[in-house]
């Protein structure tokens, strides 16, 4: 564990590649740490290496099936690959992990929001302020569906 955590504090001071080594390590020692697998996902998933971002996050879940930020960002590795169905998927899992979860909740809304599904969009947007009101990434895709869409903005109250 201790590894791991020196590892989380290496990434977050830049040193990705020391925190990648340090988290593998860690995993020498045990290899059902699910936490180190998870952040391996993380750093793997920041260098936009997805294939390895994917099977770290897919490892975390093996050795605890209730992270759902694992969940949430495999989702978000799918809808980068343009992959919206499984994305959906994904995100769902992770709902059912955590059903009050606003950033899923956002990423839903954004998918929806690719596939111009308007409606939907806006309705999980609000549900992830509702979650979380300071969750500001939610008001900055509402923004920019009233910016985009006149559409919607002819039906909103």
């Amino acid at each position: 564990i201790v590894l791991s955590d020196i590892g989380y504090q290496a990434k977050i001071e830049g040193k990705r590649k020391e925190a990648i080594q340090l988290y593998k390590e860690s995993l020498s020692f045990n290899h059902k740490y699910w936490n180190a697998h998870y952040n391996l996902g993380v750093a793997y998933g920041e260098m936009s290496n997805w294939s390895r971002a994917t099977m770290y996050y897919k490892l975390s879940l093996e050795f605890n099936p209730q992270c759902a930020m694992a969940f949430n960002n495999l989702g978000v590795i799918e809808k980068t690959l343009g992959n919206f169905e499984k994305a959906i998927e994904y995100y769902n899992k992770a709902m059912e992990v955590n059903p009050k979860f606003a950033q899923t909740l956002n990423n839903i809304g954004v998918v929806y929001m690719m596939q111009g599904n308007i409606e939907l969009a806006f309705t999980n947007f609000t549900k992830a302020l509702a979650e979380d009101p300071n969750y500001v990434e939610a008001y900055n895709n509402i923004g920019i569906l009233y910016r985009d869409e006149a559409d919607f903005i002819d039906r909103s109250p």
